[in-house]
């Protein structure tokens, strides 16, 4: 009898066992067949890191009291600051790096708000924000979409630019931009005028959204420097349409300036911006 009351007691014990155990299993079975439910993913643009690493990079290298920390509700980015190399400054100038450069890019930008801040400007530059990241595999309408919410982030930093230096005491605001950066920049004169007193525009390149820089012009009567550095078809034409709506509206305050290609020779950069100096202190009271 004791050894079949062993088995039967082993028997007993073992189904208790597997009892307890199927507890757990049954609740984890029905779990993976009724997950709960994930949370809805943030839309957001999506773009590169290039320019968060541009910015970490300037500054590691560039003194502390050049940095500028300027945000609003929507983003943040860094500017770099120079006063003007005189008791009085002429005004404030937004210098505007192209799509993919930096704040202190070495064509046009970082010499120009050195050279313009010894001579007297007080001088922001600043980089667009993080241009989207590409996607071939999205439909046209989607990627145009996304274009144009970079172009009103783009637009908010040149805006919320200017009101901070109008903000530090500014009488005069200029805005300089190169590449699609100048044609931002038309965009914003145009949109608020009152926030602008001249524009300095370096190669312009339209974006494949917007209007025509054209057309921008017949919303601008301030003083316009289109600098036109290149002999390639597509900017000739683009610069002749310009040349032209000026002639059109009678717009005296328009100049175009077609110097040789500052990359082409080692003094360009500092003669051009020589020149654009020269032509704000004649424009501008």
């Amino acid at each position: 009898m004791a050894p079949l009351y062993r088995w039967s007691l082993l028997i007993l014990l073992a189904l208790g066992n597997m009892a307890q155990a199927g507890i757990p299993d049954e609740e984890l079975d029905a779990d993976e067949l009724h997950p709960a439910a994930a949370p809805p993913a943030i839309q957001q643009l999506p773009s590169t890191t290039r320019g968060l690493q541009h910015e970490q990079d300037l500054m590691r290298q560039l003194p502390g009291e050049q940095q500028l920390n300027l945000n609003t509700a929507e983003q943040h980015w860094l500017g770099l600051w120079l006063p003007a190399a005189r008791p009085e400054a002429h005004g404030a100038i937004i210098l505007v790096a192209d799509r993919a450069e930096h704040a202190d890019w070495p064509q046009l930008i970082g010499p120009a708000r050195r050279q313009l801040s010894e001579a007297g400007w007080q001088t922001l530059a600043i980089a667009l924000p993080d241009q989207p990241a590409e996607d071939f595999g999205l439909p046209q309408e989607q990627r145009l979409e996304r274009q144009q919410t970079w172009q009103l982030l783009a637009r908010e930093r040149l805006q919320h630019s200017a009101s901070h230096l109008r903000e530090q005491g500014a009488e005069q605001v200029i805005l300089l931009g190169r590449g699609e950066a100048a044609w931002l920049a038309l965009q914003v004169g145009t949109e608020q005028a009152d926030a602008f007193d001249a524009l300095v525009l370096y190669r312009l390149r339209s974006p494949e959204t917007g209007p025509t820089a054209s057309t921008l012009m017949e919303g601008w009567d301030k003083p316009l420097l289109d600098i036109v550095p290149s002999s390639r078809a597509g900017d000739d034409r683009s610069a002749r349409e310009r040349r032209l709506t000026a002639q059109r509206l009678g717009y005296e305050h328009y100049q175009q300036l077609r110097p040789a290609d500052p990359a082409s020779m080692p003094q360009g950069q500092t003669m051009l911006i020589k020149r654009i100096d020269g032509w704000l202190q004649r424009s501008l009271p």
